[in-house]
């Protein structure tokens, strides 16, 4: 079966996937998002919040969408916008593997 996994990826190791460009996500504005998933059952998504983030995951799915608040500048104040579940469940995850870096770092 494998082991589940998401990850980031850079913008130039998704060429070849037909995704929206950021430009494209930029004018539908913030919460906006653009994944497709192959035979493989390999999910690419790219979510635009204040920057385009480009997430690819094994197991996740980019469904459903939560709304968190979000500091707009230009409103000042804050605002909702819908979060793939991949990138809640990245970030979650997250936490605990930058926690994890910086004890291994004290016994370096």
């Amino acid at each position: 079966m494998g082991i589940p996994a998401a990850c980031t990826l850079r913008k130039d190791r998704m060429d070849r996937c037909p995704l929206k460009e950021e430009k494209e996500l930029k004018k539908e504005g913030r919460g906006a998002m653009d994944y497709k998933l192959t035979d493989a059952g390999i999910l690419l998504l790219k979510w635009f919040d204040s920057k385009e983030v480009n997430i690819g995951s094994n197991h996740y799915s980019a469904n459903p969408t939560k709304l968190v608040q979000r500091w707009d500048k230009v409103k000042k104040k804050f605002v909702p916008v819908p979060v793939p579940a991949l990138i809640t469940t990245y970030n979650k995850g997250m936490g605990g593997v930058d926690r994890c870096d910086q004890l291994m770092s004290f016994y370096r």
